[in-house]
């Protein structure tokens, strides 16, 4: 659907009924999951690497915030990938991919 500055938008129904349905979109949202759990991981073990290093307690403090922010998004996406394991039409080990991904501390 090609939207023009000149026309009105199209009404809600319309765009849906244009939009193609895709098949395998939950798969694009689990490869998406995954590799979001992929950069995670990698700057999880990027900060611990730093840390000890780190002098400077404000610096310090926001690794640390950080580290928290990502254990919580870590577990977020731990929780989605459990719901995924009962989603019929998945792949079931891109599925346990994710799970393993989630259950990971670090990628060092």
């Amino acid at each position: 659907m090609v939207f023009s500055p000149f026309l009105p938008p199209p009404s809600t129904q319309e765009a849906c009924r244009s939009t193609p349905s895709h098949p395998h979109s939950a798969d694009s949202l689990l490869g998406s999951l995954c590799r979001e759990m992929g950069k995670v991981l990698s700057r999880r073990s990027q900060i611990h690497a730093q840390l000890p290093r780190c002098r400077d307690a404000g610096l310090i403090r926001r690794l640390q915030r950080e580290l928290e922010r990502m254990a919580v998004r870590q577990a977020e996406v731990h929780a989605v990938g459990l719901a995924l394991r009962s989603t019929p039409g998945l792949d079931p080990f891109g599925v346990a991919f994710l799970v393993e991904l989630c259950r990971r501390h670090s990628l060092a």
